[in-house]
């Protein structure tokens, strides 16, 4: 059996084992090679008015099919927008920066001294994340309630103590980006990141039209607190805190295409190991030094955050990335059930799902999913 056909194989199976309904996989090598694989159905699963799980036949998964790309919004969005004001000596940002001289709001509090390099790194002392959603449901301004919680936040630990990767940390630099640039989170990427790279699938949700069941959107969760219908979560972002301020943040938020998302991850590989062209380079407006000190940028001891990516967890630990992943590999992954590793000189593999649905519950089929289709897909790669 080729390594295709196993690939193929891998991601058939664990459709009927606990992964959502829905698997797109995309395959990039650096000469070029292309391999996109879909599987599965947009299938929605809803409870009646008994409370049982009757299942609606979906569209299949086509190369178009929107996925809601959870954290991926932390490299795609927020860090690719950090990089191009590294990149601009006329910006007021640098690493070194307090994040207190972006964000005025945050002048005087617990978080103003915490750096750029430190919350892009998770290494700021932020707590990994809290229930703002819950806590601000029935304030008069919800968006403007969250906002207020999160920049009053304390860090538990000193700076550069230990990475804790921190949803907070990303909203932060989120708000911060939209300070200095006086545009929101939404528009600056549309505008800077994805019409510059041809990204026209993705962009911050909700998805129009969803709500009167577009067939390319996957389902994400039953979740009781935003579904009372019963119905799952379509089109509309499935983190609470990020729904909590209209969809856009700097933690989550994208929806998006595998195809998409590769496209991305052959810019920043290029940058990182030199072989984009100058056009293209331009295109992103990172420079490809900046881009090599944020995936090198060590925030922390003992950690496998390098800036805003991981990095596969060294053995005896499982690699979600697999354990013959290239050396340098970088990449994220998305509570909804996505990531994206990139290799430099090698390629890079998108995985998509809809693991959360119908429940979040769902983790043993993911966690066997990923190291097994991204050895086969280092393998493809390889050539081998």
């Amino acid at each position: 059996m080729s390594t295709e056909q196993q690939l193929t194989a891998a991601i058939d199976a664990p459709l009927v084992a606990d992964v959502g309904s829905a698997i797109a996989l995309a395959i990039e090598s650096a000469d070029g090679r292309r391999y996109l694989y879909v599987a599965g159905h947009t299938a929605a699963w809803q409870r009646d008015a008994h409370g049982e799980l009757v299942p609606s036949l979906g569209a299949p998964v086509t190369a178009n099919t929107l996925f809601d790309l959870a954290s991926l919004t932390k490299p795609m969005a927020t860090s690719t927008l950090i990089a191009q004001e590294l990149s601009d000596a006329a910006s007021p940002w640098t690493l070194d920066t307090e994040i207190g001289a972006l964000l005025p709001r945050v002048a005087g509090l617990p978080v103003a001294d915490r750096t750029v390099a430190s919350l892009i790194s998770h290494a700021s002392g932020l707590p990994a994340w809290r229930d703002f959603y819950a806590e601000s449901v029935g304030e008069e301004d919800q968006r403007e309630a969250i906002k207020a919680a999160v920049c009053a936040s304390e860090p538990q630990r000193a700076a550069g103590q230990t990475a804790v990767y921190s949803d907070l940390g990303f909203l932060l630099l989120g708000w911060a980006l939209e300070a200095t640039t006086g545009q929101n989170q939404d528009t600056l990427f549309n505008d800077r990141v994805a019409r510059p790279l041809g990204l026209s699938r993705t962009a911050y949700g909700p998805v129009a039209g969803s709500e009167n069941g577009r067939s390319d959107v996957c389902a994400t969760e039953i979740w009781p607190p935003r579904c009372a219908s019963g119905a799952p979560l379509i089109g509309v972002v499935h983190d609470d805190n990020c729904a909590g301020l209209g969809g856009v943040a700097g933690h989550a938020g994208l929806f998006g295409t595998a195809g998409d998302v590769a496209i991305w991850a052959r810019h920043w590989r290029g940058l990182v190991d030199g072989s984009i062209g100058p056009h293209e380079a331009r295109e992103l407006g990172v420079d490809a030094d900046i881009a090599q000190t944020l995936v090198a940028l060590r925030g922390a001891p003992d950690t496998t955050w390098r800036g805003a990516f991981d990095t596969p967890s060294p053995p005896p630990a499982i690699s979600n990335a697999g354990s013959s992943s290239p050396a340098g590999t970088f990449g994220h992954l998305g509570f909804t059930g996505t990531s994206v590793w990139v290799a430099p000189s090698v390629g890079s593999v998108v995985l998509l799902t809809n693991r959360v649905h119908p429940s979040r519950d769902n983790s043993t089929g993911i966690r066997r999913l990923r190291p097994a289709v991204h050895d086969l897909a280092w393998r493809w790669l390889r050539r081998d």
